[in-house]
């Protein structure tokens, strides 16, 4: 084994996907002044970002495709991306009160660091660059760890399509052999397994919606994961 991916939220980051989806959208609301504007920007955000994760559309970036999605929905694309931008950079960074580092997962970064594996943020792909580094500083982790951290500007594909794990693969020159992927996510993170993919299930903040089902090769805690990375070899 030579690559680790690993999910960001529920798994790197200690966070209740609901609860940070639904205070994401009220902030993004709140900040429209307007609550029939804010009703409909939201909409109109996850409408787009829907469209992103069923386009299997290898020449479109998810930026791309969610801003052609995005324009069909507002009015002034250019006023509204302004005001998101605006948001990244400040009241997002507010929820950071909704998400707990943990001890143990920056201990287990550390240890296959310094083991020489090359380690991935295979977050589902749905937001900025800029939203992606700032949850994973909140989870007390250095971006510059990981050789690749994917965002919707690197990346065409989302969760849980496997061309998604695929083109992960191809970014860092990895083949799925050498590969495990640790997520809380049955359908969207151990889906990876049926490339070949080692899975890591934990078991914090699981989510299972029962279908379609796989087998992790693994499941428990990060406690349990760090126990596993103390055996692994080095590379």
């Amino acid at each position: 084994m030579k690559n680790i991916f690993f999910d960001l939220d529920g798994t790197l980051l200690a966070l209740d996907a609901e609860e940070f989806t639904r205070e994401y959208f009220n902030k993004i609301s709140e900040k429209t002044k307007c609550a029939e504007k804010g009703k409909h920007l939201t909409k109109s955000i996850w409408d787009a970002t829907t469209s992103v994760v069923e386009n299997k559309d290898k020449e479109k970036t998810n930026e791309q495709c969610f801003l052609e999605a995005f324009r069909e929905k507002i009015d002034n694309v250019d006023e509204a991306m302004e005001m998101l931008e605006d948001f990244y950079r400040n009241e997002f960074t507010e929820l950071k009160i909704l998400a707990k580092s943990n001890e143990i997962a920056k201990k287990s970064i550390e240890l296959l660091k310094q083991k020489g594996y090359t380690l991935v943020v295979a977050t589902n792909p749905l937001f900025p660059k800029e939203a992606i580094i700032e949850r994973i500083k909140w989870a007390d982790l250095c971006p510059d760890d990981f050789e690749f951290i994917t965002s919707y500007e690197n990346m065409h594909y989302c969760k849980p399509h496997l061309e998604y794990y695929e083109e992960i693969l191809e970014h860092i020159g990895g083949n799925p052999e050498e590969t495990m992927m640790v997520g809380n996510d049955v359908q969207e993170d151990i889906v990876s397994g049926k490339l070949g993919i080692k899975t890591f299930l934990l078991n914090d903040y699981t989510i299972d919606r029962k279908e379609p089902s796989y087998t992790p090769d693994y499941v428990g805690n990060f406690e349990d994961l760090y126990k596993l990375i103390e055996k692994l070899p080095n590379v």
